[in-house]
């Protein structure tokens, strides 16, 4: 990940910081945590990098983020990682816009 993606990423997590928004902030995929066991309470930020983690690991960790918590998905123009982003979105009938942080990151509210 370089600088600028980074700085994104730690801008978003500031912004729900500053919002209240209870949980930890989570990433999920080479660094972050095997399975959602691994993650106690809510989640305010859930930061998804590539991973081979099942649908339903995914899915059940983005079920833990409240109402106004933010997921972020690192990798959106890969085709496999948007076509990740897209069914958990579909599946969760996430309604909110996607919004583009970057060149190959992206993120929504819950």
């Amino acid at each position: 990940m370089d600088q600028r993606h980074r700085d994104g990423v730690e801008a978003l997590i500031t912004y729900a910081r500053a919002g209240g928004i209870p949980g930890s902030t989570v990433t999920v995929g080479s660094d972050g945590p095997v399975g959602s066991a691994a993650v106690d309470g809510p989640i305010a930020v859930l930061h998804l990098t590539p991973s081979s983690l099942p649908m339903d690991l995914l899915i059940d960790l983005c079920r833990r983020v409240p109402t106004g918590g933010l997921v972020i998905v690192d990798g959106y123009d890969v085709p496999s990682l948007r076509e990740v982003a897209d069914e958990i979105r579909s599946e969760l009938a996430i309604t909110s816009p996607l919004e583009i942080m970057d060149w190959s990151g992206v993120w929504w509210r819950m």
